[in-house]
């Protein structure tokens, strides 16, 4: 034989012995088509062909849940979603129970900012039969141009957008029952690692939610939150989806209260009350000078009548010791020689927002 045969037929070999181990390689996963690790497929179809010809295809959101709850009970539950593309995530009502047995957080995180819901909250917004579609999208450049523009922002000076993007959070079950407000807590973190703040700067960051008051007109709701100086996020928390977003105040105020503590924090100060704040009737009561002068509102006291009125901005309100208003249940009571208001009635009167957090028992007030 010549040596070109003997060439040829050894090259002939080689390839038959490389096809057989690609078809070994191949046959360890689940499916054809697709790449393998350890025998789980990670990508491509049923139908895509060996060799790796096919397409890989994105598994749902309820299928990346189940395959993270499969793996044990330590960690966050972490589905990333395609702002662009498809920015919701669906679960079936056996998905969401999986996920409140599960203990641990969901977290959708579509890119831009994450959205953090505790096993509490996906019950309530998932309720006992419904199936659950939660939608986290950012607005389009000109949508966000035009809230932008409104007259709340007049004033760069003073009050301005941190990060141009606007997020839309909404919920809805199977049920169409559209889940807006909460009933508690949710966190929505913001990478703002890319800014260059200052210290002054980070003092002023406010996450906010853009609503329309009855006349129509765009209100902010301040939420404050927390920067994280290691990675450059910003977390705050809200009680109600909608538009939202991270805005820099240089007229923000902000409160602290813990129950049963006289300690505040007061505008990232320490502060101290001369009273407690106590709850009473499911209400939290503060001592009225205080939260008065917290919000910049003027006081007159009424001896004979027990009376308070309290104004700001041309608004002014009427509490009468012991005595019950329309929407407020609880009425203003003296106690150890101080006068106690229902903090969230007076504070939501004069367009505060107050945030009640259960589990370390503290309330924060913004001011809006």
């Amino acid at each position: 034989m010549s040596i070109d045969s003997l060439k040829n037929a050894f090259e002939d070999k080689l390839t038959i012995a490389t096809c057989k181990e690609a078809s070994s390689n191949t046959s360890e996963g689940s499916t054809t088509g697709g790449n393998t690790t350890g025998g789980i497929t990670t990508g491509g179809s049923n139908t895509g062909g060996g060799g790796g010809g096919g397409r890989p295809q994105e598994k749902t959101a309820e299928e990346k849940v189940n395959d993270q709850i499969k793996k044990g009970k330590s960690k966050d539950v972490i589905v990333e979603i395609d702002d662009e593309k498809t920015p919701e995530a669906s679960f079936s009502k056996e998905t969401l129970g999986k996920i409140v047995e599960h203990g641990q957080p969901l977290i959708i995180n579509n890119g831009v900012m994450e959205l953090k819901l505790m096993p509490k909250d996906v019950q309530k917004l998932g309720g006992e039969e419904a199936s659950l579609n939660i939608v986290a999208k950012t607005l389009s450049e000109e949508d966000a141009e035009k809230l932008y523009k409104k007259p709340v922002f007049e004033n760069a000076d003073i009050l301005k957008p941190v990060v141009k993007e606007i997020f839309d959070i909404s919920a809805k079950t199977s049920e169409n029952q559209e889940n807006e407000k909460l009933g508690s807590l949710v966190a929505i973190t913001v990478d703002l690692s890319g800014k260059k703040l200052t210290k002054e700067e980070i003092a002023k960051l406010s996450g906010v939610r853009y609503e329309t008051d009855e006349k129509g007109e765009l209100v902010l709701v301040k939420c404050g939150g927390k920067y994280n100086e290691e990675t450059g996020k910003f977390t705050f928390f809200t009680d109600k989806f909608g538009q939202c977003g991270v805005i820099k105040d240089e007229n923000l105020k902000k409160l602290t209260l813990f129950i049963n503590d006289t300690y505040t924090i007061k505008n990232d100060l320490n502060d101290q009350l001369d009273a407690p704040p106590e709850i009473v009737n499911n209400r939290t009561v503060v001592p009225l000078r205080y939260i008065a002068e917290s919000l910049g509102v003027d006081v007159k006291w009424d001896g004979p009548t027990q009376t308070i009125t309290m104004t700001k901005d041309g608004k002014t309100i009427t509490l009468t010791i012991g005595e019950t208003t329309d929407g407020n249940d609880t009425p203003a009571m003296i106690k150890n020689s101080r006068t106690m208001v229902p903090v969230r009635y007076i504070s939501e009167q004069f367009g505060a927002n107050v945030m009640w957090f259960e589990e370390t028992q503290k309330l924060r007030l913004f001011n809006n």
